[in-house]
């Protein structure tokens, strides 16, 4: 008697993790990204043919593309599928799957860190006895596919948002996950209460002393001891912002505060900064994203992710400067600079 093949692992935390699976490499993939606990890659293959394979993740797989019909097995059971733009199915960690499609096809797979996936479930239930239940693609899910599109749009523009912005994705995307695909969907709150106003100056205070450097939302979240999910809408309720958008507010404002005009600067050597800067605006994008510089017309003075660091280094110099906070990517906000004279 032949025994069936051994199903193929796939874990997409690895590099070239689907290269094994699929006929054609991915046009995005988070690897480099750094991203911790959701990993994603996006694919437009002109064919499918999945053989059968498990990932030590919980994985979601999402249509994005026009409506195709797919043939998929999940451990022992099997489904025709339509799959529609939003279309998802669940594949818990250690289920077997494969799947065929003979059509052009996009679509997006999102994997979960079972530990992570347990430790948000313990916020909320027993994780030991939750488990989440595999689905076929049979019906369109709007927050994943809203979510899915925004991993997809942070990695191609070169997550430009950070770490906080994906903890908050990867957190929501949990919580969904456990309302709407487990055995034991916990009971979510609705709370119109803000944070205290000692609670909220505490968070505060805590991310403008460590503004130079990657906050994440669980560090935020302790100091509020309240579990991450309701952190984020009660900071929200509390500042009108999310806490992603509040710290990249106050990197914007702490640098434009820092940065001192001398009007009597020439609008000669004004254009002559310019140009520098212009001309070597993609060299600065490749060594020093996220960092300050000093610079002027003759080239770089300094650089630090430290902006005082930097304003000190440049005073020393003797020399005019300008400063200029290089982006995480070309798409990302611009920081005004200002010329500077001592």
């Amino acid at each position: 008697m032949t025994k069936n093949p051994k199903p193929l692992t796939v874990d997409l935390r690895q590099e070239g993790a689907t290269e094994k699976l699929l006929s054609h490499p991915p046009v995005l993939t988070s690897y480099q990204a750094g991203w911790n606990d959701i990993y994603m890659e996006y694919h437009h293959l002109p064919h499918v043919e999945v053989p059968e394979s498990c990932h030590p993740t919980h994985t979601i797989a999402l249509g994005l593309g026009v409506t195709v019909g797919r043939e998929r097995w999940i451990d022992d059971r099997y489904h025709y599928e339509l799959l529609h733009r939003g279309s998802v199915a669940i594949l818990p960690a250690g289920v077997t799957h494969r799947a065929n499609v003979r059509k052009p096809l996009k679509f997006m797979l999102i994997a979960i860190n079972p530990a992570f996936f347990h430790q948000v479930a313990q916020e909320w239930c027993n994780p030991d006895c939750t488990q989440l239940i595999p689905h076929f693609a049979l019906q369109q899910d709007p927050l994943l596919l809203q979510l899915g599109l925004t991993l997809k749009a942070e990695l191609k523009q070169g997550y430009p948002g950070g770490t906080l912005y994906i903890d908050s994705i990867a957190q929501l995307l949990t919580v969904h996950l456990l309302k709407n695909y487990s055995n034991n969907s916990p009971s979510i709150k609705s709370y119109s209460d803000a944070l205290p106003n000692s609670i909220l100056q505490s968070v505060i205070d805590y991310i403008h002393t460590h503004l130079d450097r990657e906050i994440h939302l669980t560090e935020l979240a302790q100091i509020a001891k309240i579990n991450q999910y309701y952190f984020c809408t009660l900071f929200k309720k509390s500042t009108g912002v999310s806490p992603h958008g509040y710290i990249l507010q106050q990197r914007i404002e702490r640098a434009q505060k820092l940065i001192i005009m001398n009007t009597t600067s020439s609008q000669d050597e004004s254009r002559e900064t310019l140009k520098w800067l212009n001309h070597n605006r993609q060299m600065l994008l490749d060594l020093y994203k996220n960092q300050y510089v000093a610079y002027n017309a003759n080239g770089l003075i300094a650089h630090s992710e430290n902006l005082q660091e930097v304003l000190e280094l440049a005073k020393a110099s003797g020399q005019e400067y300008s400063i200029y906070l290089v982006p995480r990517s070309a798409n990302y906000i611009q920081v005004p600079f200002k010329l500077l004279r001592f």
